[in-house]
Parts: structure tokens; C-alpha cells; sequence
């Protein structure tokens, strides 16, 4: 019996000496989802298809038909501050669902600051170091009082979308044509045809 104590007391021993030595967790430089599951918000997609990846595409925000009946092209270029309104391409997406959205994205080959702040990163570093550029100069959208929870900088870091979630993804131009007043109306509208956010 004596034998079986002191047993048990090695074993506490041991356990107390494991959990004394145990490394702080490192807080995560980026949204660490490491999904390819689309998400509202705060997506860093590092695997698509059982594949590692990096992502080439940053979703600064979208819009949606009934939160952003009001938004004005003005409040929209705001956002962007001084980035090339070129450079932001404006995507139509369309869920399974019937839901719409208007994605308004960076991507690698059409931002040419990219390269430069990205280097030889990959994977979820490249997740943090454009997250890092972006919040440095004011890009995104200015937090919602009455959505609390959603983020400034809750960026969307993306390789590729999956395609089985959407009936169509149709790219309609970039920021520069969605600030002209025909191109907006009919967006803002094509929103509105969609069916109603749960």
C-alpha cells in the first residue's frame, strides 16, 4: 500500500513539474480559422481541399441589401482611404441560399503593394502581415454601433472560394465603377432582389 502511495505522489509530482513548464500559447498574428470554410468574418484560409495554401485575396468588407440600404458611394471610398480605387475589385455573390452580397477585395495581381508588404511570407504570415498594413493606414470599414461585434479589421484572408457554397460569382468591376451613380444604383439594387439575411 505504502508502495502505491509513493507511486501516486511521483505521479502528482510529475504532473505539477509538466504544467509548470508549460509554454504560454503565442497569440495569433491573424484570424486563425485555417478553414476553407467561407465565414462572415475573421477568415484566414490556410487549406482548401486538403491542401496547405496561401491566401491571394483580401475581402476588406461586404455589403449586404438590408444593413447597407443607406451606405453612399462616398462612405464606401472612405473606407479605402488612399489605396487606388483601381485596385479594389467589387465581386457579386450569390448564395445557395438566395442570398446576396457585394464583396469589395485586394487581391495579389491587381495591388501592387502587395508583393512588397507580403516578401517570401506564406501561409497564415501572410495573413498577418497584410492585416498589419491594412489596420496601419485606416483601411476597413468603420465599426457598427449596433453590431457590436463586428470589427474594423475583421478582414477576410482568402485562396479561393468555395464554389458548392454559391449559385454565382460574378466580378462587375472595381471601386472606381462602382462610385458612378448608374453602377451603383443597379448594385444596391441587385441586392435588394435577394433574399432576406436570416
Amino acid at each position: 500500500m505504502a508502495l502505491f502511495a509513493l507511486g501516486l505522489l511521483a505521479m502528482d509530482a510529475a504532473v505539477v513539474v509538466a504544467l509548470g513548464t508549460e509554454q504560454p500559447r503565442e497569440e495569433a498574428a491573424a484570424p486563425a480559422s485555417g478553414s476553407d470554410v467561407d465565414l462572415d468574418w475573421a477568415l484566414c484560409q490556410t487549406q482548401f481541399e486538403g491542401h496547405a495554401v496561401t491566401p491571394v485575396t483580401v475581402a476588406v468588407t461586404y455589403l449586404d441589401g438590408d444593413k447597407d440600404a443607406a451606405v453612399t458611394p462616398e462612405q464606401i471610398r472612405g473606407w479605402f482611404g488612399d489605396i487606388d480605387g483601381a485596385a479594389v475589385h467589387v465581386s457579386q455573390l450569390e448564395y445557395r441560399n438566395g442570398r446576396r452580397r457585394v464583396a469589395l477585395e485586394l487581391n495579389r495581381d491587381n495591388w501592387s503593394e502587395w508583393t512588397p508588404i507580403v516578401g517570401r511570407a506564406a501561409g497564415r504570415d501572410v495573413c498577418g502581415r497584410l492585416r498589419a498594413a491594412l489596420i496601419e493606414r485606416g483601411i476597413g470599414r468603420p465599426n457598427d454601433a449596433a453590431d457590436p461585434d463586428r470589427s474594423r479589421y475583421d478582414y477576410e484572408f482568402i485562396y479561393e472560394r468555395r464554389s458548392k457554397l454559391y449559385r454565382s460569382v460574378s466580378w462587375t468591376g472595381t471601386l472606381e465603377d462602382l462610385a458612378q451613380a448608374e453602377q451603383f444604383d443597379s448594385t444596391m439594387q441587385w441586392l435588394r432582389d435577394g433574399a432576406p439575411v436570416p
